[in-house]
């Protein structure tokens, strides 16, 4: 774990006539620095000031001195001027630490030490002195001598909508007192972007969009009118209410590849119904009621349900013409397995499937979307087709570390009515909560997994909708699994880039999955180790993309991927890698082609991307992406 404060966030350019200084240990990767509030601009050491920085800019460092720095906004331009030194925070890593949703654990209190933290790990009360802590300090009432120097806010802070990052300053590894497990305890510095505004209450009321992606092919048209018949009554039971204003549909159906002789699919992916606010949800139950399904069968057993649940995610207006909803749901219901990469398609092509359930389910956390499968386990499909899809939809619908699949035993009709009926009502009665309301549905018929879910939703968009932000210049002691419970994560990591240095992984990932794809045997080694020095050198070319030259690898080639605390496929495409592990090949290039499919559509998502300081180009905004979407 010691790699991860070892990254670097920006690479040296070649001709810059002042160049930034460079982070110790590094041959490209220059020192940065981040403005804390009110930082001046001198002309000189002890100089006169020349202007004032915003919060949280992001500075290169041209000189170093025991009080001063000169600093300057690019690394190809020449110094502004000069900073003090307790005016920024040293920030040499774009490795950041980001809050967990907090509905459903403890929140974490931040301590000025690391031995203030270990007191609290290891008290033997720690399960009912930390939420008797937290209490306090909602209070006003912080113990004396605890060294407790705040706590994470009550409602989720969204990294995207109201952004912040936590740089780790330091960090120690230990295992957890309550479970042995390995365990990150970080010294961070909480600098948000902008200012919350204290809490102020609601602008909008809490609502709900449900997107159902629905297999259209040609083994479900039986279960049509039972989904149906489920929206049907709720529509009915809320009609004419407020709720029934506030639960919207849209839908999107699926069936699969339709290249070669599979044209008569018609469509791989449509959008049935759009997402939008209506009064009147009478169209959303004529078009369940008028969905058809294929008229011949699709390639293999599995179906392309990925490519509908990620269109879904990203091509989906979530806002239904107007605000983004407060709860985000996609239903997929399926009798197959997701076709994965690497599978062939109607042309028997090896690129035909795009998307693992690893970078879908990341993608979905990230944007806030709940994602909730209803898998008909038919006894067309085989048992082996089963296994398979309640191993893939359990990945995609985890949130916060909880899978929402369901299977239904022999694609029982009065079985899909019962959880169809469950997860509609569900979503209504997330209004109702968001209320203070009684739902109508009890909690056990519910169940833990959805009401956990539905809480880490709402205190999502209380937080979007509070501008929750994290604590403002605040160096402070947090562990990364939950103090009193060390099943749930507190904090997660993310990986700060720019559009650029995400299209150059994006451009990069193309470029070796084309070149891996045509290595034969061993023969070709000498090819396969040119060609990629090629694809470097050819990308380094274009002065958008930040690459090292005269890297000799991969993984070289994006020299702050080399330290991270992961196993990168990109790394390992090396000769000497190809030859010794065959067996290897096609699932590190359906990985690679995977993971470039979900950047270039993270590149075409507006909603995660943000400048770091007033004025920055686009290719500079930068956005925290998922560490799961790491090459």
């Amino acid at each position: 774990m010691a790699a991860i404060v070892a990254a670097g966030l920006a690479f040296a350019a070649p001709f810059a006539e002042a160049a930034p200084l460079l982070v110790d240990g590094k041959q490209t990767v220059y020192q940065r620095v981040l403005t804390r509030p009110d930082v001046s601009l001198y002309d000189a050491q002890d100089g006169a000031v020349q202007s004032q920085f915003t919060p949280f800019e992001p500075l290169y460092v041209f000189e170093r001195t025991a009080a001063w720095l000169q600093v300057g906004r690019s690394a190809s331009g020449e110094p502004m001027g000069w900073v003090k030194v307790e005016d920024v925070v040293d920030w040499n890593q774009n490795i950041v630490a980001a809050f967990t949703n907090p509905a459903n654990r403890t929140r974490q209190i931040m301590f000025d030490t690391l031995d203030d933290l270990y007191w609290l790990m290891n008290h033997e009360a720690v399960i009912d002195l930390h939420p008797q802590l937290v209490t306090e300090i909602d209070a006003g009432s912080v113990r004396d001598g605890r060294g407790i120097v705040g706590v994470e806010p009550p409602e989720f802070i969204d990294i995207q909508g109201n952004f912040y990052i936590m740089p780790i300053l330091d960090f120690t590894e230990d295992l957890h007192p309550l479970s042995a497990e390995r365990n990150l305890m970080m010294e961070v510095a909480t600098i948000p972007l902008e200012e919350s505004d204290g809490g102020a209450g609601l602008a909008d009321p809490f609502d709900v969009g449900v997107v159902f992606v629905i297999d259209t092919t040609a083994s479900m048209d039986v279960h049509f009118p039972v989904v149906q018949a489920q929206v049907q009554d709720l529509v009915n039971r809320i009609a004419g209410s407020d709720v029934g204003s506030r639960v919207n549909f849209g839908i999107v159906a699926f069936r699969d590849d339709t290249s070669g002789d599979y044209d008569a699919l018609e469509y791989r992916v449509r959008e049935v119904l759009p997402l939008e606010r209506r009064a009147d949800q009478t169209i959303v139950v004529d078009t369940l009621g008028g969905l058809e399904d294929a008229g011949i069968s699709s390639p293999g057993v599995s179906e392309d349900s990925f490519s509908a649940v990620s269109y879904a995610l990203q091509d989906v207006d979530w806002s239904g013409g107007g605000r983004p909803f407060g709860g985000k749901y996609i239903v997929l219901i399926t009798d197959a397995a997701p076709k994965l990469p690497g599978q062939s398609g109607g042309t028997n092509a090896r690129d035909t499937y795009d998307f693992t359930a690893q970078d879908l389910q990341a993608t979905a956390e990230a944007l806030g979307t709940g994602i909730i499968a209803i898998h008909l386990k038919t006894a067309t499909a085989g048992e082996a087709n089963h296994q398979l899809a309640e191993t893939q939809y359990d990945i995609l619908t985890s949130f916060g570390g909880t899978s929402h699949y369901s299977g239904i035993e022999g694609g029982s009709a009065d079985a899909l009515a019962a959880e169809t009926d469950r997860i509609v009502t569900f979503v209504k009665d997330e209004v109702l909560r968001a209320d203070g309301a009684t739902p109508e549905q009890s909690d056990d018929d519910t169940g833990t997994a959805l009401l956990e879910l539905g809480n880490e939703l709402r205190l999502r968009y209380l937080g979007q909708q509070r501008g929750t932000a994290a604590p403002d210049i605040v160096r402070s002691w947090v562990s990364q699994l939950g103090v009193d419970d060390p099943r749930r994560e507190a904090m997660s990591f993310r990986l700060l880039v720019t559009r650029n240095e995400l299209a150059t992984m994006a451009d990069l990932l193309d470029e070796f999955y084309n070149i891996g794809n045509t290595f034969q045997d061993d023969t070709d080694i000498e090819d396969f180790h040119t060609n990629i020095r090629e694809a470097i050198v050819r990308l380094a070319q274009n002065p958008e993309r930040v690459i090292n030259p005269s890297a000799e690898r991969s993984g070289d080639a994006l020299e702050f991927l080399s330290d991270l605390p992961y196993r990168s496929q990109l790394l390992r495409m090396s000769a000497d890698f190809w030859i010794e592990n065959p067996g290897q090949r096609r699932v590190i290039l359906d990985g690679l082609n995977s993971k470039k499919r979900s950047y270039q559509r993270w590149l075409t998502t507006p909603d995660v991307w943000v400048p770091l300081y007033e004025g920055a180009p686009d290719s500079e905004w930068v956005t925290a992406l998922p560490i799961e979407f790491l090459p």
